[in-house]
């Protein structure tokens, strides 16, 4: 039987660990020797990165609706594989790893990079403005910007957005 382990990029206590300290490994034999009923020839066992896995199913997710334009529910999918893998992460006790985790380092730049796809909402748009104005020292235009965004209706989705006010 051939036993194939890989190794993480960096050394860590135990060398079969990989990613966020998951171990992969391939394992190639006869059936007999996996455990198998003896007259099968060949069989294979293949132990996946579960943490590589979640992130793969949440590519292809997130990859569907990029491609249909739906960026918002994209970042959404891209997110909640983000918070599983924190979570997975806190249960086994290796929060340590998380900055190091390839997968989730993989998933928090794809979520700025799809983020940056979405089209802005018109507020959005005025608020971008609104900031680079204010950036830029030209207050006279921030103010304008400012009053505008105070004309439009309250969207309380949108992060920053205060609530309406009650009379």
């Amino acid at each position: 039987m051939l036993v194939l382990t890989v190794k993480a990029k960096q050394q860590r206590a135990d060398p079969t660990e990989v990613g966020c300290g998951h171990r992969a490994t391939l394992q190639i034999g006869t059936g007999a020797s996996l455990g198998r009923h003896p007259t099968s020839e060949h069989q294979f066992r293949i132990e996946v990165n579960p943490l590589a896995q979640l992130t793969h199913e949440r590519r292809l997710s997130a990859l569907g609706l990029v491609e249909n334009g739906e960026h918002t529910e994209a970042v959404s999918v891209i997110r909640r594989g983000i918070v599983e893998i924190e979570e997975i992460l806190r249960n086994q006790g290796e929060v340590e790893y998380a900055e190091e985790c390839v997968e989730l380092q993989f998933l928090r730049e794809w979520e700025k990079e799809v983020e940056g796809m979405r089209e802005l909402s018109p507020r959005e748009q005025l608020q971008a403005d609104l900031n680079v104005a204010v950036e830029k020292e030209q207050f006279e235009l921030a103010a304008s910007l400012r009053d505008q965004l105070r004309l439009m209706a309250p969207t309380p989705d949108l992060p920053g957005t205060p609530p309406p006010r009650v009379s």
